[in-house]
């Protein structure tokens, strides 16, 4: 991610953003810069730049994406800058004196600002948004793009901007298992036909839960009592059907093979 965010950030200030290396040498810059418009502006490009380049490797390795990324890193950052990270040097200059004390307390200030900042923004509408999970060959296809886009100085940059497209298109349409089983089987989920994963568990190790749930861009939680809706279950297995009708077996013990096989567990 920091390689895609860098990348980005250096291109961005090459292609499309001339006027910020020129020091606000036209009238209007300038009137700008007084006002300090230009670096809230700068702020803001760079987040987006940043945010937006590593948006793919977030979801692909997170299933999560944060849309109000800019609005945290416009509040915060400016505290980053000219508090948090003056203080730390402070802090590692006085440490051989045994006066650094201060210096961490006045940092930490600083980060509880950013831990305030960030829970703040999780509050707004919206602001996780949750993505199933796609195969690497997604996000190869969208990294290659990003390359391309990004160095690239020809209008032959726009073959960078198609692939990330084609990759975008694949990653919304990747296809998802109809059926996931641990390596214990401890742990079962059946897609039914409403697209949603229907679980059982034998144990109380709820890991497997959570990390499907979030592979699949479902926001329910692994104790939520929605997750056993579309199984049938009684004390030796339970059976679940597919969205194409087909039936899902769930053997808990060896007497629901036989009950199963006379088709009165259903």
């Amino acid at each position: 991610m920091s390689f895609a965010a860098t990348l980005a950030l250096i291109a961005g200030y090459q292609h499309g953003l001339p006027w910020m290396s020129r020091g606000g040498d036209t009238p209007l810059a300038a009137r700008i810069a007084l006002w300090g418009g230009r670096e809230v502006l700068g702020l803001v490009l760079v987040s987006l730049l940043a945010g937006t380049a590593t948006i793919p490797y977030i979801a692909y390795h997170f299933h999560r994406i944060s849309p109000f990324g800019v609005v945290a890193n416009l509040i915060a950052m400016p505290v980053v800058s000219a508090w948090v990270m003056p203080w730390g040097i402070l802090g590692l200059a006085a440490m051989p004196l045994g006066l650094d004390h201060t210096c961490w307390w006045m940092m930490g200030l600083g980060i509880d600002w950013m831990t305030a900042v960030a829970l703040w923004v999780t509050t707004f509408p919206g602001a996780l948004g949750r993505m199933a999970a796609f195969d690497g060959a997604s996000l190869l296809i969208c990294s290659l793009g990003l390359v391309i886009l990004c160095l690239l100085k020809t209008p032959l940059r726009l073959i960078g901007a198609f692939l990330i497209g084609c990759a975008v298109l694949m990653m919304v349409g990747s296809p998802r298992p109809d059926v996931l089983v641990t390596a214990d089987a401890s742990a079962v989920a059946v897609r039914g036909g409403d697209g949603r994963l229907a679980m059982v568990q034998s144990s109380a190790d709820t890991f497997a839960l959570r990390e499907w749930l979030a592979a699949d861009g479902d926001a329910r939680g692994p104790k939520d009592s929605t997750l056993a809706n579309g199984l049938a279950c009684d004390e030796v297995g339970c059976i679940g059907k597919l969205s194409d009708g087909s039936i899902v077996a769930i053997v808990k013990r060896i007497e629901a093979s036989r009950k199963t096989a006379a088709g009165r567990l259903w």
